[in-house]
């Protein structure tokens, strides 16, 4: 974990993706063809720096995405009304309502919704990381044992590499000024096992100021970094 090839593949640069869909994100059909359209900028952006790895004999294989309503099951089990990763089907489990709730809430407020699109934004580029640390082994080495210290490392680092993508790709899915002052709602991930609101922003700053996966090893960090 500490030496995984993912932190020499160097700086991720930008994949030319289209500016992000403007679908409405007002039901779980439209929040799924929202994912859709923004999950090929990260399998594109994230394969062009798959070329030491491939090298190394780590292929690459895009995740699916599913958008859920806090009942769906996967071979992972059922966790409920949260967003999450399967490495055993290599799909992502988007929960419907954390972002389709804020959204109706609002209705043409245009501000509101770009930072709830914004937060939908970094929840998969958060679950693709972990995707990534199933292809590079982490999860594979971590196995049974992700839980506390482990987890928090885990989640850190795939909030750190989501950001990592975000800064690469900033001319399509950018962050305005505006929404930078509202942190709270869109950038933090408030559950437990993924570390506290100042840690969470080291490494999603972290990841975002250079653009490099190495900058992501949050198993080599001090613990106070990933408390």
């Amino acid at each position: 974990m500490k030496r995984n090839r993912l932190y020499r593949v160097g700086t991720m640069t930008g994949a030319g993706c289209a500016p992000a869909s403007q679908v409405p994100l007002d039901s779980s059909a439209n929040l799924l063809a929202y994912y859709r359209s923004t999950l090929p900028c990260l399998d594109q952006a994230w394969k062009g720096s798959w070329r030491k790895l491939r090298k190394a004999g780590v292929k690459f294989r895009a995740p699916k995405v599913v958008v859920h309503n806090g009942s769906s099951s996967s071979p992972c089990g059922t966790p409920g009304r949260l967003s999450f990763y399967c490495g055993q089907n290599k799909t992502i489990y988007m929960y419907d309502a954390e972002i389709v709730n804020p959204w109706n809430a609002y209705p043409g407020d245009e501000y509101s919704h770009g930072l709830t699109r914004l937060a939908a934004t970094h929840t998969l580029a958060h679950e693709y990381g972990h995707h990534v640390q199933q292809l590079v082994g982490i999860l594979r080495t971590i196995g049974p044992r992700y839980k506390g210290k482990l987890e928090r490392r885990a989640e850190l680092q795939a909030s750190c590499l989501g950001n990592v993508w975000l800064s690469a790709q900033r001319d399509a899915y950018p962050i305005l000024a505006d929404y930078s002052q509202r942190p709270e709602l869109w950038r933090y991930i408030s559950v437990s096992n993924h570390g506290s609101l100042a840690n969470q922003a080291y490494w999603t700053d972290r990841g975002y100021a250079s653009a490099q996966p190495g900058d992501c090893n949050t198993f080599k960090a001090p613990g106070r970094t990933v408390s």
